[in-house]
């Protein structure tokens, strides 16, 4: 098997058909599965999609919303590809970028994972990793008006306009494909990141590990962000932004020890600083 494409659904499995569909329609000279894991929402969801599938598709219902990052876990468990993606259930596979990404993985010996580039529901590019992990470094950019990354990176900071890849600090987890021996040596994504930034702290880890990460900019899929959240009026989501916010300050904490309170204590004098400009 040459990929395993695990897929968490939460209250998204119209999503998630569409997911698949557009992997079996895209995905061309390579052997891959899709497990799709359930977060304890929809209990039919096995039975609708071995109807539309059959055995195209392995799917695991569990019995509790565990995050997205563990739900993953349980699904990387059941992988036997030699590479396993993390594809988001909210996203569409534009070309043959699975096979591309894993033929990229097996013949490149210090790439440890890789992303697409993504594209949002316009067909714009979007965020897809980062040139540098968050912390005191994005800080700094975000008091400066996010002028000096822009700066070094130019506009290949968050999406690959270039036509090669590119080395990254992280990669999305949209769209994350990892060598299944690198998954192994991590044990995947840390159980203290209920959702958002276990990405950012698996890019880390395997890092860590002595191996790169990559942008492969002719693997594209779309994403169509948020759209399993509920919004106000505004658009707003407020679990949405609370959560962002805790598992930032998680990853912080992981990487910098001790000094990780001065960056968030940096951080939230620029979003108070922030704030008053909304205000004036």
């Amino acid at each position: 098997m040459d990929v395993s494409i695990v897929i968490v659904n939460y209250r998204t499995s119209a999503l998630v058909i569409e997911c698949i569909n557009s992997i079996i329609k895209n995905t061309q000279s390579i052997d891959y599965e899709i497990i799709v894991v359930d977060n304890a929402t929809e209990p039919n969801l096995a039975d609708e999609l071995s109807d539309l599938f059959a055995d195209r598709v392995k799917t695991i219902i569990l019995e509790d919303n565990i995050g997205f990052g563990q739900a993953n876990n349980v699904g990387f468990r059941y992988a036997s590809g030699r590479n396993v993606l993390c594809l988001n259930p909210d996203t569409i596979v534009l070309n043959n970028a699975i096979a591309i990404m894993s033929e990229f993985l097996d013949r490149k010996e210090n790439a440890g994972a890789c992303c697409a580039n993504l594209y949002d529901e316009n067909m714009q590019p979007t965020h897809s990793f980062m040139r540098v992990l968050p912390g005191l470094a994005t800080e700094i950019n975000r008091m400066f008006l996010r002028k000096p990354l822009a700066w070094i990176y130019g506009n290949n900071f968050e999406h690959n306009f270039t036509k090669s890849e590119l080395a990254v600090g992280y990669i999305c987890g949209a769209s994350m494909m990892v060598k299944k021996q690198i998954l192994n040596q991590t044990k995947g994504f840390d159980k203290s990141f209920f959702m958002y930034y276990e990405d950012t702290d698996l890019s880390w880890r395997i890092k860590r590990l002595g191996c790169k990460l990559y942008s492969i900019p002719s693997a594209k899929i779309q994403h169509l962000e948020g759209k399993s959240y509920k919004r106000d009026k505004k658009g707003r989501n407020r679990q949405k932004s609370l959560q962002i916010e805790k598992s930032y300050y998680t990853f912080l904490r992981r990487r910098y020890g001790k000094a990780a309170s001065l960056i968030i204590l940096f951080k939230q004098i620029l979003d108070k600083i922030a704030k008053l400009r909304q205000c004036e």
